[in-house]
C-alpha cells in the first residue's frame, strides 16, 4: 500500500524511507533476532534437560544395581552362617 503511494506521487521516496521502510526494517531485524534467540535458547535448554536425565537415570541404575549386587551377598552371607 504505501509502495503504491510512493508509486503514484502521494508521497516522497523521503517519507517512505523514514516512515515505513526504515522502522518496518528495523523492527523486522530486531524482532526477528529475538525470536530466532528464543528459539534456539529453547532447543538448547531441552538438549541439556535430556542430557541431565540420561546422566541421572544411568547413575540410579548404576545405584540399583550396586544395592542389588550388596544384597546377594548379604544374603549369601546369611545363608552360609545359617549353613554353619
Amino acid at each position: 500500500e504505501v509502495s503504491y503511494l510512493v508509486f503514484a506521487g502521494e508521497i516522497g521516496w523521503k517519507d517512505f524511507w523514514f516512515t515505513f521502510a526504515g522502522p518496518t526494517l528495523a523492527g523486522n531485524i530486531i524482532g526477528g533476532s529475538f525470536i530466532f534467540a528464543l528459539i534456539s535458547h529453547a532447543q538448547i535448554r531441552s538438549e541439556k534437560d535430556t542430557s541431565d536425565k540420561l546422566e541421572r537415570d544411568k547413575n540410579r541404575r548404576a545405584e540399583e544395581k550396586r544395592l542389588a549386587e550388596e544384597q546377594k551377598l548379604k544374603d549369601a552371607d546369611a545363608a552360609s552362617r545359617k549353613e554353619i
